[in-house]
Formats: C-alpha cells, sequence, structure tokens
C-alpha cells in the first residue's frame, strides 16, 4: 500500500524486472533521496524542534502527550451538501471565467486537478462519453480471441484499455500461483437497511502475485429483531437494526497480522459495547413504561432535525470513538512486532437514518446520495495524509520530518509525502494516522480517529423519525425500501475475514488455467450486461443510496464520482463490488505496465431511498 514502512513506494522504485517486457511499457520512476543526507525542508516551521525521542515502546504507547490529537466530529445533512455544492457550481464557475481570459490572452492552461485532488462533494455524471471507465473500455475492445495479437503488438501501439486488457490475461493465467486464501469476499442482506457485498483480492509485485493479501475487512450485523419480536405489531419501530462495515489495510512485514487484529478488535468491541446491548433488547420485552420512558410517544415523532437527531448522531460517534480507542489499546499485547508496522482503518455503522463513519489512515468511505434521478459523491472521509497542513503541523510539532523523499527528472521534490524521525530514513509512512508503527509514535502518529455522521435525506437521522439508533429509538414505523435491488438469500450473516474465513461460493475457483479462464469471461460477461444495461442514468426504480467503503487500492486512481457512477449502475451490491475492484486492477496494470498492483478491498453497501 502507499503507507509503507521502506524508504520510497513500494514496487515503484527503479531497476525492476518486468513480467511483460514484450508488451507493456514502464513509466519512468523518479530517483530516490535519502533523508538523512538533506537538511529540513525550507517550508517547515520556524519553531524549534524537540529533540528525538529515544522511549522505549511501552513509553511510546503509555499516557497522553501534549501534541495528541482530540477526535473531529462532523455532522452532515443533505440541505448543507446542496449549499456546499451551490457553492462550488459559482467557484467553478468563476475559475473556468478565469481559465477562458487567460487562454484568450495566450497564458499557460491550469494543471487539472488529480485524483486525489477531487472535491469532497461533487454531482455525479452517467454519461458514458464523458466519464467512461477503463473495463468498460476492456470489455469492448478486447475479446478473448485477440488477446494474443494484443499481447504481441509494441506497447505504444495499444490504448489503455488493450493494455489493461493484456495485462489481466496475464494475472488470471498466473492465478493457479495465488497463495492460499488470497482473494476473499461476502454478502450480506438486511431487508429494509443495507445490502452488503465485499470482494477482497491480493496485489501483484513485479512477475507474481504477493505472498500475502494484507488487507482485512469486517462485515457485521448488530441489534437486529429477535425471533421473539416475530408478530409484534411495533416490531418494525422498536426493533432496531444496524450493521458495520469495516477495511483494514495492512502494511509492513508484519501488517497482515495488524490488519486482521484491527478487524477482531473492533467486531469485539461492537458486539460488547453497552450500548450495542441496549439496542439488541427487543422494546417490545421491556414493558410498555420503559418503552414510553426511552422513546417517547409512537404518536409524537420527533421533528427532524431535532435534539434527537443530535442525541442519536453523537452517541454512534462515541461508540466508534470507544471501540477504536480498545483496540489501538489491545495491539501491544498480540506478540507481534508493530514496531515498523500498521494497518489503516475505515468503520462505517450504518442505521436507518444515518452513517456514521470513523477513520484512521488513507483507506476511504464514500457515500453516494441519490437525489432526483441524480447521484451526489459525498467523501465522509478525508484522507490522513502528511501533506495535509494540519497533519503536517501536528507531527513537526513532535519531532517528526515530512519531506519527499523522491525527485524528478529536474531535481523537484517528487512522491508522496512521508513521515520521518529527525535525521533519520524511519519509517518513512504516507500516511499520518494508523495503528501500530509504534516507532513513529515520538513523531506525531496517531491512532485517533477522526469521526463524520451523514444524517440521510427522509431518514430521520438515525434515531430521529425513521429509525432506531444507539441510546435514541425511532418514533416511526420503518418503511420498506422502493428500490429494484433484489434481496439476495443471506448466505453469511458476518465476516471477519482477511483472506482467512469462510468463502462464499463465488471465491471457489476451479483448478487450471482453462477454470480460472472461464470464470474470467463469465465474470466479464457479467461486467459487460451491467456496463450495458446501466448506460444513462438510474431509473426510478432503481433509487438508493451507495456506500463504497476500500482500502487505497481503490481509491489511488479511481476518483470518488467514478466509484459512485461505477457502482451506481450495477443492479446488485455484489457486482458493484466486481466491477470496482475490475475497475482498480485495470487502473493499476496500465499505471505500472502490470509490475504492480496493490491488495484491493472493496465493499459496497445498497441503502433504500426513504426519501421517496
Amino acid at each position: 500500500m502507499s503507507a509503507s514502512a521502506l524508504l520510497g513506494p513500494v514496487g515503484r522504485s527503479g531497476g525492476v524486472q518486468r513480467p511483460l517486457s514484450a508488451s507493456l511499457g514502464s513509466p519512468r520512476r523518479p530517483r530516490l533521496l535519502q533523508p538523512a543526507r538533506r537538511n529540513p525542508p525550507a517550508e517547515r516551521s520556524a519553531t524549534a524542534l524537540p529533540a528525538a525521542a529515544s522511549a522505549t515502546t511501552e513509553q511510546h504507547l503509555g499516557g497522553s502527550v501534549d501534541w495528541a490529537v482530540e477526535v473531529t466530529r462532523h455532522t452532515l445533512t443533505m440541505p448543507q451538501l446542496l449549499q456546499h455544492l451551490e457553492q462550488m457550481e459559482r467557484m467553478e464557475a468563476v475559475a473556468a471565467a478565469r481559465r477562458a481570459a487567460a487562454a484568450a490572452a495566450g497564458a499557460a492552461p491550469a494543471r487539472p486537478p488529480s485524483t486525489r485532488e477531487q472535491h469532497t462533494v461533487s454531482w455525479v455524471e452517467h454519461s458514458t462519453s464523458s466519464a467512461a471507465s477503463l473495463m468498460e473500455g476492456v470489455l469492448s475492445d478486447s475479446e478473448d480471441d485477440s488477446l494474443d495479437s494484443l499481447a504481441a503488438l509494441p506497447p505504444h501501439l495499444l490504448t489503455d484499455s488493450q493494455r489493461a486488457a493484456v495485462v489481466l490475461a496475464a494475472w488470471a493465467a498466473a492465478a493457479h500461483t495465488k497463495p492460499a486464501d488470497f482473494d476473499a469476499g461476502t454478502q450480506l442482506t438486511m431487508p429494509g437497511l443495507a445490502d452488503v457485498a465485499v470482494v477482497s483480492r491480493g496485489g501483484w509485485q513485479r512477475h507474481a502475485w504477493k505472498s500475502s493479501n494484507q488487507d482485512a475487512f469486517l462485515a457485521l450485523p448488530l441489534a437486529a429483531g429477535s425471533a421473539a419480536c416475530q408478530g409484534c405489531p411495533s416490531s418494525a419501530a422498536c426493533c432496531s437494526a444496524a450493521v458495520a462495515i469495516g477495511v483494514f489495510d495492512g502494511h509492513g512485514r508484519a501488517g497482515g497480522a495488524a490488519s486482521a487484529h484491527l478487524r477482531n478488535a473492533l467486531a469485539s468491541g461492537l458486539l460488547m459495547h453497552s450500548q450495542l446491548a441496549l439496542m439488541a433488547q427487543p422494546a417490545c420485552q421491556r414493558g410498555q413504561h420503559e418503552r414510553h420512558a426511552l422513546h417517547g410517544s409512537a404518536a409524537s415523532p420527533a421533528p427532524a432535525g431535532g435534539a434527537g437527531e443530535g442525541d442519536a448522531a453523537g452517541e454512534a460517534a462515541a461508540l466508534l470513538e470507544r471501540c477504536f480507542a480498545a483496540a489501538a489499546s489491545t495491539m501491544p499485547s498480540t506478540g507481534a512486532d508493530f514496531s515498523l508496522s500498521g494497518s489503516t482503518a475505515v468503520m462505517c455503522l450504518i442505521q436507518p437514518g444515518s452513517v456514521t463513519a470513523a477513520w484512521a489512515g488513507d483507506s476511504r468511505a464514500v457515500l453516494g446520495l441519490h437525489k432526483d434521478g441524480r447521484y451526489i459523491a459525498c467523501a465522509l472521509t478525508r484522507d490522513h495524509k502528511p501533506s495535509s497542513p494540519l497533519e503536517r503541523a501536528r507531527i513537526e510539532q513532535a519531532g517528526g520530518w515530512v519531506m519527499q523523499t523522491l525527485l524528478d527528472e529536474e531535481g523537484r521534490p517528487a512522491g508522496p509525502h512521508r513521515v520521518y524521525l529527525p535525521e533519520s530514513n524511519i519509517p518513512g509512512l504516507a500516511v499520518s494516522r494508523c495503528f501500530g508503527d509504534f516507532v513513529a509514535a515520538s513523531a506525531g502518529l496517531t491512532s485517533t480517529p477522526d469521526v463524520t455522521t451523514l444524517v440521510l435525506p427522509g431518514g430521520g437521522g438515525g434515531g430521529g423519525a425513521s429509525g432506531p439508533a444507539p441510546a435514541q429509538h425511532g418514533r416511526r414505523q420503518q418503511r420498506q425500501p422502493r428500490g429494484s435491488t433484489q434481496q439476495q438469500p443471506r448466505q453469511k450473516q458476518c465476516s471477519t475475514s482477511k483472506g482467512r474465513g469462510v468463502r462464499t461460493p463465488r471465491d471457489a475457483s476451479p483448478n487450471g488455467q482453462n477454470g480460472q479462464q472461464q470464470q474470467q469471461r463469465a465474470q466479464r460477461q457479467r461486467q459487460r450486461g451491467s456496463s450495458r444495461a446501466g448506460d444513462g442514468q438510474p431509473g426510478a426504480s432503481e433509487a438508493r443510496h451507495v456506500l463504497i467503503v476500500a482500502s487505497d487500492g481503490l481509491w489511488e486512481f479511481v476518483s470518488n464520482a467514478d466509484a459512485v457512477r461505477i457502482a451506481s449502475r450495477c443492479p446488485t451490491a455484489q457486482l458493484a463490488a466486481d466491477c470496482l475492484t475490475l475497475e482498480a486492477q485495470a487502473q493499476w496494470a496500465v499505471r505500472f505496465g502490470g509490475q504492480h498492483c496493490d491488495d484491493i478491498t472493496v465493499a459496497v453497501a445498497f441503502l433504500p431511498d426513504r426519501a421517496r
């Protein structure tokens, strides 16, 4: 992943042997710069840095320090997002006018924003001509019988989609060499709440599949109505339900152990927490008096935007904060060496009417909100990167260095900003927050998350009008979703898998090259059918919100808007997760000429649009 504990990005330095040298080119690599031999950057703060900490790992973990960051909470609503979009449209109109004036004056055009610089909130365009994905070109331009001829052509004669098709075919041919339990996934359907699917695929490094998939994921149903509620006329209003989705991206030698520990620790914290125990207790078993005391009168729903919404959002945020803190406190007791290894984490708690996200690192959660036949791509998380001004200030205050360790052909700093100890070339982290990496604790690294709650339109805020939430139960009966998403048979209620759990039948692949080719061909046919059926904007019968939670293997080259566009055109969450994974693999194949692909984990949840 990008948050490597080594100096320089994994698999991106020069001198790498190419697996497909005859058919694929490789971009030029910037040269490395040793941070220990370079003066601090000129743009660093003028404040004198404290001496390098020589404390032990236990001292790094014990007690609070003056630079420790506090949890930042945000609560968003649809009116706020629409107002933000209007402001952005006005700003873009002004910027377009300035560019037109500059072009008329003969000035050089401004550099377009990169994938990592996309707007936090933006409209999603479904026009395939203006925002076609790479996989759509792969499916239309490269059929199975033409791959051999494409591979024989020089790389400069191939289009991006053709190059991706050649690389993906080579990777598929080597599928029989994958380690055991390298790929994993699960499906989870909670009627009226969410249709969830997760796909995790291990990465490729140089000329073979990586030795392990360091990503882990979690899809955990919480507080569903019990059998005692069957036949209860008020069960839809009093028996709350929630689902937790998490993605954990490990890095370093013990990165797989770090992500697996986070998955297990957070799952245990969610299940054992007292507020979830309160949610799991059916209100119809507590008695009428207690139910009125907790919920209020069923005939008097709380007004939208009232105090109940804020209380519910605060309780969900506090729950995730406590689970993150508990998971961090248990990492030293695992026995694994996390001094130069760790994992990022992003967790989403889905409740009727709201989605609450907590994260530390650059794994991301994006919500595609359905609005009048269109989608708004809203980033629930903001990547914790050392290049962020606030994150950089905290790191430098703690005594760490933030710098770019690569130089381009003209000798200018290039590559991602990384965190280093003073006068040292370790740890070289490309994230400013994560779990583990105890050596970097003295350089300002923290696992403290940020938390965002988004109140879904017409949902009442996860404890307001439409649905219950921790410590704040709803007052209206839950409506059935109006979308056309088919409800899949419930296969596994919970998956705590990092490529080791029980895999669903779709993960079982036949042995041998012929079986792998058949599976790849069937997968491409399913994708092709989805792409053709989803051309244009989604119809009214397909109205639903789309939540995408993924590691940076997806977000490195796929923007928020494109991810929402691809997922929203798929009929099921399972197909959406597959399509996004294939899109990410195709992007990695083209960008690095088939030499490198990160571990990719994508979770997709379709949520009913209760505003319709």
